[in-house]
């Protein structure tokens, strides 16, 4: 090994590694280079090392050394200057999962896989495993090649349990979480990435990639590093952006029909191609590089043309989310919603407006997260001092909206302003008004919330059965 470095003085940058092989045994080499003088076949030690003899008959041949795989070397060819190692827990490693994970080639390491499930035949159409893991943990199996690869058995853990009944292995699981600085859900489970998004056991950075229904685009959401703006939280601004982005009119419709693979009623797969697996693998492998060295959430869609390829990135940028407590309720509501209700008020002063709030309301973690609204249906009352929500094409409108985001954005409430010098405080008008919602949403075990914008901006008022 010759280091290398660029002044006398300095550290050495890098390594040179040569190797020779010579034809001459190693007796002879003895003899020419003044070691010893052999005596039919022993070898006499010189007293004195003979100086003249210099090995110059030595025959060596100059070999072409290769260096072992290593993350290290992994991150070197892959032009990575930065290889320090980036403990990544990956949750659930399917068709998508299972080529994302392959950034251990670039020296990604070291990886906990955590997924249950089993490889079957049907799996080889679209996973990076091949026939010899079949009835093994995909989890198993893909830390075998991992540790295989790069020749560290640290590379990576393989722990097939479920995150949301791991049972006796829990203690496990919560090791691998806590190690972990970043949290990589390919679940395609909402309860998964709310799961996830909810455990205080990890510091983790939680990043959740998944395809559409169709499976012709592609979704990340990337906490930021502070964890202020959650998965959940995320999801539900992803869903506002596929209401209002046109080219999303479709993205989350379902196209085709499933393949029955067996003969259990739960032997069902999905028609989906491997080079669109793959496009879409890459697309998010190379994101994913890009967002592990950036602090800030992200929201991205990767829409591809399933004819020609062509890939349209859309971007959203996520918004700041406010927390409030409201009774035994979390109020989840972010800067962008408040900006658009002052700004429709502003627009209708002197009159009053108002509309209805859309978001999702999660009655097993009692939080009410709204992110967007209905403006005031046209045959609404708006006078100075007075407003009564009129109701036309307002079924239609949210009929819309639940079709267009898969129901996940509906009715949560209502919203109305009040004119200038009058704080935004429940009138006794909006009392009955509250009183009444609360009554028609206890019915569904949903409380009645009420947003009121005012001069000093929104507030928010909560009322249950």
């Amino acid at each position: 090994m010759l280091p290398k470095t660029r002044a006398a003085d300095a550290l050495p940058e890098a390594e040179d590694c040569y190797a020779f092989m010579s034809t001459t045994s190693i007796r002879e080499i003895g003899e020419r280079v003044g070691i010893w003088q052999m005596q039919g076949d022993q070898e006499g030690f010189l007293l004195r090392l003979d100086d003249g003899r210099r090995g110059d008959h030595v025959d060596l041949v100059l070999l072409n050394p290769m260096l072992a795989f290593s993350a290290e070397r992994a991150a070197r060819l892959n032009g990575r200057a930065n290889a320090a190692p980036r403990p990544i827990a990956a949750v659930r490693v399917g068709a998508l999962g299972s080529q994302v994970v392959m950034l251990a080639r670039m020296g990604y390491a070291p990886w906990a896989l955590i997924d249950p499930d089993i490889l079957l035949p049907h799996n080889l159409a679209r996973h990076a495993l091949t026939g010899f893991a079949v009835g093994h943990a995909k989890s198993d199996s893909l830390a075998y090649l991992i540790t295989d690869m790069l020749g560290d058995q640290q590379a990576a853990q393989s722990l097939p349990v479920d995150v949301l009944h791991p049972g006796a292995r829990d203690e496990e699981l919560i090791a691998a979480l806590s190690n972990a600085s970043t949290i990589l859900d390919m679940s395609a489970s909402v309860a998964v990435a709310r799961c996830l998004a909810e455990r205080q056991d990890s510091k983790a950075r939680r990043i959740s990639i998944f395809l559409n229904p169709s499976a012709t685009d592609l979704v990340m959401l990337a906490e930021d590093t502070e964890r202020r703006l959650t998965l959940d939280l995320l999801e539900l601004q992803y869903y506002r952006l596929v209401r209002h982005d046109d080219r999303l009119e479709h993205h989350l419709h379902v196209d085709g029909q499933p393949r029955r693979v067996g003969h259990s009623c739960r032997d069902i797969s999905v028609t989906l191609p491997e080079d669109l697996v793959a496009l879409h693998a890459a697309n998010g492998s190379r994101t994913l590089r890009r967002i592990l060295e950036s602090p800030a959430a992200r929201i991205t869609i990767w829409q591809t043309d399933p004819v020609t390829g062509a890939v349209t990135v859309i971007d959203a940028e996520p918004q700041e989310v406010v927390l409030q407590q409201l009774g035994g309720w979390i109020l989840c509501i972010d800067r962008s919603l408040e900006t658009q209700l002052e700004e429709l008020r502003g627009a209708r002063l002197p009159n009053e407006t108002g509309g209805v709030l859309l978001g999702t309301i999660d009655c097993e973690r009692k939080r009410i997260i709204v992110v967007d609204l209905i403006p005031s249906p046209p045959d609404s009352v708006e006078w100075p001092t007075v407003y009564i929500r009129g109701c036309r094409d307002l079924r239609q409108l949210v009929g819309q909206c639940e079709a267009r985001t898969a129901g996940w954005l509906t009715y949560v409430g209502e919203w109305h302003s009040h004119p200038a010098g009058v704080p935004a405080r429940p009138s006794a008008a909006d009392r009955q008004v509250l009183t009444w919602l609360r009554d028609e949403r206890s019915i569904d075990g949903f409380p009645a919330i009420m947003a009121i914008v005012g001069d000093q901006g929104c507030a928010w008022y909560l009322d249950e059965a």
